[in-house]
């Protein structure tokens, strides 16, 4: 309650007197270097922001061959320092409990220089291929992370990436911990079976055959869960994926008193890492399921309210 005051009767104060002297401006200098073997980190770009308003105090500045980077012109105060390395911001000195140390700025301050570990958090990339070792994109990849859950082991699904025209990939900012990589095809809002066929080696294409179509299957690393590795701080881990083909099975039935507009059917998984599979209910009541991984699955229907969108 007692600043508001003070800082006002400052301003009127400067606007009284004389005319207000200009602030001594100062610099701060620093070094990004790997945290792990100590090397100097060129080229990555450094921002720094006044503590504690945490906003940008600066244009961002780009280290140079031996990692050292400078900033001019800061008023008097302190400062944290962030970088970018993989797509992920890293702050300097950030602490287990999510405290940065924050560095001065001065008269006493001048000649002095910071060092700047960079310690990037653990990641995961590979390449997913099909099953003739060609790179398949937009594909989708999750880490599923084994966590401890209701007395038993659980995979904590992440948010996926999708595979670029190399069939690359790269989850970046995970935590430290055990990890299973899985790869589908599958869009936001379900399974999108056109984009899943698997084709087939030109070589042995028969055009008049009328085998059954076959589309990709889910592909995991290490193994079938609950198989997952471990991951530390600055490790990046390195998992090759590739995508096998498998037909459908087709899961089919009736529900009777059919109503589409309050009503869902779905096959869940018993396997949670795994996805549902992609439905079509005809107005009768009909459904058919195209199942491609093999496991246990519980049948539901479901009632709810169109308004609230509660189920009844």
């Amino acid at each position: 309650m007692g600043r508001g005051p003070i800082v006002l009767l400052m301003l009127c104060t400067a606007s009284i007197g004389a005319p207000a002297q200009t602030s001594e401006r100062y610099t701060l200098r620093g070094q990004v270097v790997d945290d792990a073997t100590g090397q100097p980190l060129p080229d990555l770009q450094i921002a720094i922001k006044k503590y504690p308003a945490w906003q940008l105090a600066a244009e961002p500045v780009t280290s140079g061959p031996d990692g050292r980077f400078v900033f001019y012109g800061l008023e008097e105060g302190l400062y944290t320092a962030d970088t970018w390395l993989y797509g992920e911001v890293i702050h300097n000195g950030e602490l287990p409990n999510g405290t940065l140390l924050a560095r001065r700025a001065g008269p006493k301050f001048q000649d002095s220089e910071f060092t700047f570990r960079v310690t990037p958090r653990p990641s995961i990339d590979g390449i997913v291929r099909d099953e003739h070792g060609d790179p398949v994109p937009f594909v989708n990849v999750w880490a599923f992370r084994s966590v401890w859950m209701d007395s038993r082991i659980v995979q904590s699904r992440g948010l996926p990436v999708t595979t670029d025209d190399r069939g690359y990939y790269r989850i970046s900012a995970l935590s430290p911990g055990g990890y299973m990589v899985c790869a589908e095809f599958m869009d936001t809002f379900g399974n999108e079976w056109h984009r899943t066929m698997a084709p087939e080696a030109s070589s042995v294409v028969d055009y008049g055959a009328r085998s059954a179509t076959r589309f990709y299957r889910r592909s995991c690393y290490p193994g079938p869960p609950p198989a997952s590795f471990k991951i530390e701080w600055g490790r990046i881990a390195h998992a090759d994926l590739k995508l096998g083909s498998t037909p459908v099975t087709k899961v089919q039935g009736r529900v009777s008193d059919w109503d589409p507009r309050v009503a869902h059917i779905s096959l869940l998984p018993e396997d949670e890492t795994a996805s549902s599979p992609h439905v079509t209910v005809q107005t009768d009541g009909a459904f058919e399921f195209d199942v491609l991984e093999p496991g246990r699955y519980v049948l539901r229907t479901e009632k709810f309210n169109p308004a609230t969108g509660a189920r009844v």
